[in-house]
């Protein structure tokens, strides 16, 4: 399952004394490959980023992903980035995050299905318009 190449200069890394930083998609990019590439238990997924999470010299949102971890093996019609982002919006106070997906809406009480009744209150989110390249964000 390891690929060799790739496993020896991460553990010469994880064993330094070297501190370094995990960002956020790097951890979501490598649940994917775990999970749909090397087909790996989810619950083995979560106890390998536990271990992970326990070294002193990684830096990481250990809060935040061990709770998105927990949902992750909850909800197995879930995506990794689906109980990434409702978690990240409880833990930032920006919950309910809107979605258009019915599954997350009805397992994660963080998230609101938007329908076309949905009325959103603007007060604590910035206005912003799309223009209708998709791609164009103006604030």
């Amino acid at each position: 399952m390891d690929v060799p190449e790739h496993t020896l200069p991460i553990q010469r890394l994880v064993d330094s004394d070297r501190s370094f930083q995990i960002n956020d998609v790097a951890l979501i990019e490598a649940i994917f490959v775990m999970e749909k590439q090397r087909k790996i238990d989810r619950s083995l997924i979560r106890k390998a980023l536990q271990a992970l999470f326990t070294l002193n010299n990684i830096s990481c949102d250990r809060s935040l992903f061990e709770e998105m971890l927990v949902a992750f093996v909850k909800h197995p019609k879930l995506s990794a980035v689906d109980c990434y982002l409702a978690c990240a919006a409880q833990k930032i106070g920006t919950a309910p995050l809107l979605t258009f997906d019915k599954t997350l809406s009805r397992q994660m009480s963080a998230t609101q299905l938007i329908t076309a009744d949905v009325i959103v209150d603007e007060s604590p989110v910035r206005k912003a318009e799309f223009s209708s390249d998709s791609s164009d964000y103006v604030e």
